[in-house]
């Protein structure tokens, strides 16, 4: 962006400084051209001498009674046929159509026809033009041209004055010199009445501007007094390493001869030595009363391109077009502002990336309309300061390491504004409306992240070529979101809020094939740590679980996910051929969502692991888990439960078990300080001062094993009995057991439940026998007590006398 404006500036003050020179060559050649042809009047005739004086006056005034010239010689020969003069040490006098202009014309010998009114110059002839400021009304008074009034000096020959037509001709060499520049051309006529000067051919002008010259060659000029307008034909412009042309160039004076605007038409050309080239079809440059630029529009298509040079070993090459142009000035023809429309591109190319010497980067600037801010350096250089691009604007960054695959990211918005650092590198990127940020990997996995608002921010361009490398580069595992705008590894961090949504689709054939979709008010990503963070009620959505929480960091280089207040999750079942997440419970082998909702949460994708901190709870229909920390892993399924001190029945666990065909459905709740399940063996174990209770009683132990029965696929019907939840097969209790219930109290150091027969077998050891105490009958004990929940009889096996006793207790 740079080096496209500051090769505009170049080109436009050059074709400012031509142009001015240009004018001021006309009127010299205006000039001129009158002096040459009363010059090349006097050619000798070959006459016979009839009469010689010492003096001659001619003069002719004009139908509007101004003098319209006057011819001065200090000696006049008269040939005998009365019409043929020579004129020694001639002055002829040429003033404008109005008296409003004293031109001079000088030579030593002159011919002069006076009956066809021909004047012809033999040798040199000096001509004088009058500056265009030195206006007034002669009233035909023939005053000498003084330093002051004289603009231009021209020196020629064979000039042709003709009285009649007021018109001067040479086709003689023309050299013309004011205070300002000099030049000179091949032929040239100048038309006194209609202030008309034509320069024919290989006309040249050369001037300074700030101590440095300019050199200007053109075609073929004219310059028409009246209307104070120059005409060039294939202008061709140096200023120290500028060039410029076109095809053709016209230059508008004001009247106190000062340029006011220059139009360029056809072929508008500028280059220079540092490597900068533009290309348009058509520039109009406005100037100040003291030539400096004020305004330039370019238009017609605009093309340029900058490349390194031996001069100029930037590692930045650049190109770009639009289609038309405006181009502001400051002070001293400083550059203030510049706007391209219409289809504009911009394109920087880098070689050598962080770290990275044989990398290169690609940053392309599209919109509708750009505008460019420039600040002034201490040496009075402008460079771009801001640029603001409008109307769908993108800004493509293509990456392109030495080693690795390239990485391409594309941010748009409504409005893009870009600071830049020395004019050159981008250091920051604000996006206004409809921001979005979309990045695309090696394998074609997408990231595409959009809000209302956007703050990119760039790694510091270092002094050197290639600037060190970031901290952390790049990790392998890409974040559900704003990863996508930190492809780039000139990119240091992003921030993006309003309505922000994250998309994340992987490859082809990847084995999470399910797009991620994500939504907050604000996010934040850091390179240096490469942490993603949202806020603002942000969820994570991933086709099989969904994650919300009051924030949620996400490190991309470990593809692990803190979420932080009122932390929710659910987790769906996936369906068939699809994938599980890398975080799916088990459920207690039941069907359907599983919820859980906590104070703090950690997920590890990677590693297929969450843990759930502060009031943590997880539920899967009515199977329920309540504990201050909760774990899921993925291989194996697992699911961990436990207090993060030793407080007793921490751990509240709720098992609705579906009905069967020997027993009714009921709930089963435990309490214990750890719970810890797996899903391939559908056992649940709970440790640790275990209460487990259900609708035939209250069971207490040191370790409980629920082993549970899948229901298998979820009925299509979800209202119907056995709707998909778990069913408990059998329970084993150790350690302490004491079974409660109503009217019934047992004590052993082992307790089987099974659901199958409803049947309790409680044992103890040879030392301490199970015991157990029924309100009717007492006391009884044995090796084993088998208690039936359905009938409520109690069997009696071993004991002293290994008699079998069976007990049928009142319901």
């Amino acid at each position: 962006m740079h080096l496209t404006i500051a090769r505009l500036r170049i080109w436009i003050v050059a074709l400012g400084v031509v142009l001015v020179a240009v004018l001021a060559i006309f009127l010299s050649y205006a000039r001129y051209k009158a002096h040459r042809i009363v010059s090349d009047l006097p050619g000798k005739l070959g006459l016979q001498i009839a009469r010689t004086s010492d003096s001659y006056t001619l003069s002719q005034t004009g139908k509007n009674g101004h003098t319209a010239f006057t011819i001065k010689a200090s000696k006049a020969i008269q040939f005998k046929d009365g019409d043929h003069y020579t004129l020694n040490d001639v002055v002829i006098t040429l003033f404008g159509a109005q008296g409003d202009r004293r031109d001079r014309i000088a030579g030593s010998e002159f011919n002069l026809d006076q009956k066809t009114g021909i004047v012809s110059a033999q040798g040199e002839v000096q001509i004088d033009l009058e500056s265009a400021d030195s206006t007034g009304d002669r009233g035909g008074k023939d005053r000498p041209v003084t330093a002051t009034t004289e603009a231009v000096h021209v020196v020629t020959s064979g000039l042709i004055f003709n009285q009649k037509t007021q018109l001067a001709t040479t086709q003689q060499f023309v050299d013309f010199k004011t205070p300002k520049f000099s030049g000179h051309a091949t032929g040239a006529s100048y038309d006194v009445q209609k202030g008309l000067l034509v320069l024919d051919t290989k006309v040249e002008l050369s001037a300074t501007r700030d101590g440095n010259p300019i050199l200007l060659h053109a075609s073929h000029a004219e310059f028409l007094r009246t209307s104070m307008q120059a005409f060039l034909l294939n202008p061709l412009t140096d200023y120290q390493t500028d060039h410029a042309s076109s095809d053709e160039s016209i230059v508008y004076f004001r009247k106190d001869g000062s340029a006011d605007h220059i139009d360029a038409q056809g072929h508008v050309h500028m280059t220079t030595d540092g490597g900068q080239d533009m290309t348009a079809r058509a520039a109009k440059i406005l100037l100040d009363p003291k030539s400096q630029l004020q305004r330039a529009e370019v238009s017609g298509g605009i093309n340029f391109i900058s490349s390194p040079t031996a001069s100029n070993a930037s590692p930045h090459q650049m190109h770009g077009n639009a289609v038309e142009a405006t181009v502001e000035f400051g002070p001293n023809g400083t550059l203030h502002h510049a706007q391209a429309r219409n289809a504009v591109s911009f394109v920087d190319q880098l070689r050598g990336l962080n770290g990275d010497p044989q990398g290169s980067a690609t940053r392309e600037l599209r919109a509708a309309q750009v505008d460019v801010d420039f600040s002034q350096t201490s040496d009075g250089h402008s460079i771009a300061d801001k640029v603001l691009a409008a109307g769908g604007a993108a800004a493509v960054l293509h990456t392109i390491p030495s080693k690795g695959a390239a990485q391409n990211t594309t941010v748009k918005g409504d409005q893009l504004l870009a600071t830049l650092q020395n004019g050159k590198a981008i250091t920051s990127l604000h996006g206004t409306g409809h921001t979005s940020v979309l990045d695309v990997s090696p394998a074609n996995a997408t990231n595409l992240s959009t809000g209302d608002v956007l703050q990119v921010n760039f790694v510091p361009q270092a002094a050197g070529r290639n600037p060190p490398a970031q901290a952390k580069p790049p990790a392998a595992p890409q974040p559900a979101g704003l990863a996508s705008s930190t492809a780039s590894s000139e990119i240091d961090s992003t921030i993006q809020e309003g309505n922000v949504t994250i998309t994340q689709t992987p490859a082809a054939g990847a084995s999470a094939s399910a797009p991620t979709h994500a939504t907050a008010h604000r996010a934040e990503y850091s390179a240096a740590s490469q942490l993603l963070r949202l806020t603002g009620s942000p969820r994570i959505d991933d086709g099989t679980s969904d994650l919300a929480a009051t924030s949620i960091d996400y490190h991309r280089d470990t593809s692990i996910a803190n979420a932080t207040g009122n932390v929710k999750a659910t987790y769906l079942q996936p369906k068939s051929g699809q994938a599980a997440s890398t975080a799916t419970p088990s459920g207690f082998a039941g069907q359907g969502p599983t919820h859980v909702i906590s104070n703090d949460a950690i997920l590890d994708q990677a590693h297929g692991q969450a843990i759930f901190r502060g009031q943590a709870r997880l539920w899967q229909g009515g199977n329920s888990v309540a504990a201050p920390i909760i774990e899921l892993h993925r291989n194996p399924e697992t699911l961990k439960a436990y207090s993060d001190g030793a407080t007793p029945g921490a751990v509240s666990t709720v098992i609705a078990t579906a009905s069967g065909p020997q027993h009714p459905a009921s709930v089963f709740r435990v309490r214990s300080r750890d719970l810890f399940y797996t899903d391939a063996d559908h056992k649940a174990v709970f440790t640790g001062t275990v209460a487990t209770e259900d609708a035939s009683g209250v069971v207490h132990c040191d370790q409980a094993e629920v082993f549970l029965a899948s229901t298998g696929p979820a009925p299509k019907n979800p209202g119907a009995a056995d709707s998909g939840q778990s069913r408990i097969d059998h329970i084993i209790a150790t350690g302490h057991v004491v079974l409660q219930q109503p009217g019934r109290r047992g004590t052993g150091e082992r307790l089987l439940y099974t659901a199958q027969d409803g049947k309790f077998v409680l044992t103890g050891t040879s030392s301490v026998p199970p015991h157990l105490y029924d309100q009717i009958h007492g006391n009884v004990s044995g090796d084993a007590l088998s208690f039936n929940s359905q009938d409520d009889s109690v069997s009696v096996t071993g004991g002293r006398s290994k008699a079998v006793t069976d007990t049928r207790t009142a319901k």
